[in-house]
């Protein structure tokens, strides 16, 4: 901790015998990620150490244009975790030019490339062609050491799409982009550079950030905590499902009938009454390609928690019709595990064993699959 804190006295001290003048300006209406619902206060409770990380990594000393992905499921705080480093005091002074585009599943190159130059504080015709808004972007980056913040990427076309608008000067420039898609990020990252996979909150972090945000500096009442507790595990370790359920407890009386009735409630809550959860379950579960969907919700037929065999649930994919081979020579058996790994990917199943080789033994739904799962089933969707 110690030679960090070092490294960026070091750092800071060198940056300001620069003479450039840099840019600090982002439109913050562009952020609307799901995420960003966790406010500033307590946000990182349980990421400190991804925290100290990602902070450093913008920074590194490596001079060719790196991409920097964060990867985890929607909720979880990849954008949060993504603000707090494009906030910290030492980013801020590094670069010449800060910019933050939430691209969204629902991409449309004119508006990310707008947005894009706005953020940077130019003045932008809207009814310009796609070719001259890119070559805008690229001319004003070129020779400025940089920092893009692309938010909520969905497809590897998008980032091919977008990838050669920013100059590669050699000057230590950084693209840092969240996306829900392991296999998004691996591919814009490129061979051997490090992406970061945010996990979902263990025990102790859940309980952390529900206090927070339910009694601010104070603790949990004694005779409430058992019940908090519970409440608490059917929160999936999903920050942003805590900060829902923390919101709904910190304006009902703190009694246990009120806290029993609101666990009761706990699916219906999270998956139809409010908004951003609602959202943020079925952009994952429609987005899922039609086989994926077939499998998902055959799993969700099993009782809550209960662990499968891989090899029995690739049979039953396969006796129930839900597998197709466009491959000839590509097994249905094989066609199944490369469902359940993209599964995996997605952050809705979760490996329990594996074998020697690594292949997979036996999985469960991540209770969050099962959510995202009813969500979309539900009369409102």
């Amino acid at each position: 901790m110690k030679l960090i804190q070092l490294w960026r006295s070091l750092v800071a001290i060198k940056e300001r015998q620069r003479e450039n003048n840099f840019q600090v300006i982002y439109d913050s209406s562009s952020i609307h990620d799901f995420d960003q619902t966790l406010d500033a206060r307590n946000t990182m409770v349980g990421f400190n150490e991804y925290l100290i990380t990602v902070k450093d990594q913008p920074c590194g000393q490596s001079l060719r244009l790196q991409v920097i992905p964060f990867t985890g499921t929607g909720g979880i705080g990849k954008t949060t975790l993504a603000r707090n480093t494009f906030d910290d005091t030492l980013v801020v002074y590094h670069f010449d030019c800060r910019a933050w585009v939430t691209v969204s599943h629902d991409y449309n190159a004119n508006k990310v490339l707008y947005t894009l130059l706005k953020s940077m504080g130019l003045q932008v015709d809207e009814s310009s062609r796609e070719e001259v808004l890119k070559e805008r972007v690229y001319q004003h980056l070129k020779g400025m050491r940089y920092l893009i913040m692309m938010d909520d990427i969905w497809s590897i076309e998008v980032w091919d799409d977008l990838r050669h608008i920013f100059p590669d000067d050699c000057n230590g420039s950084r693209i840092v982009l969240t996306t829900r898609s392991l296999d998004i990020a691996e591919y814009a990252g490129g061979c051997g550079s490090a992406h970061h996979q945010i996990q979902f909150l263990n025990q102790e972090g859940n309980w952390k950030l529900f206090q927070e945000k339910v009694f601010a500096q104070n603790h949990c009442p004694s005779e409430l905590e058992n019940i908090g507790k519970s409440i608490v595990s059917k929160c999936y370790g999903l920050p942003l499902a805590i900060v829902i359920i923390a919101g709904i407890l910190s304006n009902v009386g703190l009694t246990l009938n009120d806290w029993e009735d609101v666990e009761m409630n706990m699916s219906t809550v999270l998956s139809r009454t409010d908004e951003h959860i609602s959202r943020v379950v079925s952009l994952s579960y429609n987005h899922l390609p039609h086989q994926l969907k077939a499998c998902l919700l055959y799993m969700g037929s099993f009782p809550e928690d209960h662990e499968l065999r891989v090899s029995d649930l690739i049979r039953l994919w396969v006796a129930e019709g839900f597998l197709k081979s466009s491959n000839k020579s590509k097994s249905l058996e094989k066609v199944g595990e490369e469902c359940l790994e993209h599964l995996v990917r997605r952050n809705l199943v979760i490996i329990c064993k594996k074998g020697c080789s690594g292949q997979f033994e036996s999985c469960v739904l991540h209770d969050l699959g099962r959510l995202k799962m009813h969500a979309a089933q539900s009369p409102s969707q």
